[in-house]
């Protein structure tokens, strides 16, 4: 059975040195059995997306109900639409493991980003941060 990654990150997009840490960690053939999910946002969302089609990854979305931060991602399943949050625990109870990409270095109160992981937290998930810097950690 195929285990899943969770995957959530900022509206901004991942920095190149996200980007590179990622890319090695899909090409090192250690991220499972190859199905993503994700939200379809616009920035961090998007990158992971064409990192993992690029790693001939699975992908499922989990889209919320703002069509203006939606990027319109193709994926292999779709599910129903919801709110970011409500998208966002949906995303960690699917997970098997969560990976984040924060835009800075601390963790924020009004953000999806930071919300999911303190989700995933609370879920005992395993979870992996991959910093702005391109330091990829276990949280």
């Amino acid at each position: 059975m195929a285990k899943v990654l969770g995957f959530t990150g900022t509206r901004r997009g991942m920095t190149l040195a996200q980007k590179r840490a990622i890319e090695a960690l899909l090409g090192a053939g250690t991220v499972l059995d190859k199905v993503l999910v994700h939200g379809d946002c616009i920035g961090a969302d998007a990158d992971m997306h064409a990192l993992a089609r690029a790693a001939g990854m699975r992908v499922e979305i989990r889209p919320c109900n703002l069509n203006s931060q939606r990027a319109g991602c193709q994926a292999d399943k779709y599910y129903d639409t919801k709110s970011p949050l409500a998208r966002n625990r949906d995303i960690v109870e699917q997970a098997d493991v969560m990976l984040a990409c924060p835009s800075g270095f601390k963790e924020e109160l009004r953000s999806g980003t930071w919300a999911t992981v303190r989700h995933a937290k609370k879920r005992a998930k395993p979870l992996f941060i991959a910093w702005p810097n391109g330091v990829l950690e276990r949280a």
